[in-house]
């Protein structure tokens, strides 16, 4: 499933950056190519879920996640921000750089909360990345008249940690081991870091992203409720909100990867484990230098 939705994402963001939608340059409608792409971000979502109920080290597998969403960001900026997809016009700066002061006290109240509730007061080098992740959508800059940190744009791994940190809330809620002024604090912490940094995600309006992740954790037991969530989720999202029912057919595929899933756990050699985290970068930087060659012209 993962192999596929890796071959989803690829065929789709070369069709976002080279179709109509960007340089223009592939010879047929290119949104035949991003219903295809409509299968990844679903079948990542349940990968997220899944490997969160089996993984034996959450603090590790969060970590992971929150680091190369750190790493992914220059990449997807370069790739996807969509004012690199176009010739430089006359009035563009070839230069731009700010800080945005309000997301500092959030990665610190991230960091924070990150040691008390999932760390339980211990030091742990995953603070760095969770802190570094957290401050570095602040920064916004533009380097030779390409954005190499676009504002309000972050890649979909940052919508993955956010569903990684609604999924611990669920567990701590259901433990029901935290005192009552913790549980408000994480509640509220967690609203606040969905509204600073879910809706700047891949799938951030109205936070879509996230409820799929969120409503994948609650029906893990049933394939079925599954299936169906992604394909409501397809309609709520790719139908009502975006008018687009040619996306919400292709949102039919992975919610029938997903009641096809075999749940048997084979041993995942570490090419299996880490193809995801290597590819989603990688693949963007290429993408990225394309569009700097072209911009260049």
């Amino acid at each position: 499933m993962k192999i596929i939705a890796l071959f989803a994402m690829l065929i789709d963001h070369l069709a976002e950056v080279f179709g109509w939608e960007g340089w223009d340059l592939i010879p047929f409608d290119s949104k035949l190519l991003r219903y295809l792409g409509r299968i990844s971000f679903p079948v990542f979502a349940f990968s997220l879920v899944m490997g969160w109920k089996y993984t034996h080290n959450k603090e590790k597998y969060f970590s992971r996640v929150t680091l190369f969403a750190l790493i992914s960001q220059v990449p997807f900026s370069m790739a996807l921000y969509v004012a690199n997809m176009y010739p430089v016009t006359s009035e563009e700066s070839a230069f731009f750089f700010k800080i945005t002061e309000s997301f500092i006290p959030i990665a610190v109240l991230a960091v924070i909360s990150y040691w008390y509730f999932a760390l339980n007061r211990k030091m742990s080098f995953s603070l760095i990345a969770v802190f570094l992740s957290a401050i570095l959508p602040a920064f916004k800059l533009k380097v030779g008249y390409v954005w190499i940190l676009a504002p309000g744009s972050l890649n979909v791994l940052y919508t993955l940690a956010l569903g990684l940190v609604v999924m611990f809330v669920i567990d701590k809620v259901k433990e029901k081991t935290l005192h009552f002024a913790e549980y408000v604090w994480l509640i509220l912490l967690t609203g606040l870091l969905l509204l600073a940094y879910g809706t700047n995600a891949d799938y951030g309006i109205g936070l879509m992203g996230i409820v799929l992740i969120g409503a994948l954790y609650l029906t893990q037991k049933s394939k079925l409720y599954q299936c169906g969530v992604v394909a409501i989720w397809g309609i709520i999202y790719y139908g009502f909100i975006f008018q687009n029912w040619g996306n919400v057919i292709a949102t039919f595929l992975p919610a029938i990867l997903i009641l096809l899933y075999n749940q048997k756990r084979k041993n995942k050699s570490a090419f299996a484990k880490w193809i995801f985290y290597i590819m989603y970068p990688l693949h963007l930087l290429m993408i990225g230098l394309f569009n700097v060659y072209l911009k260049g012209m």
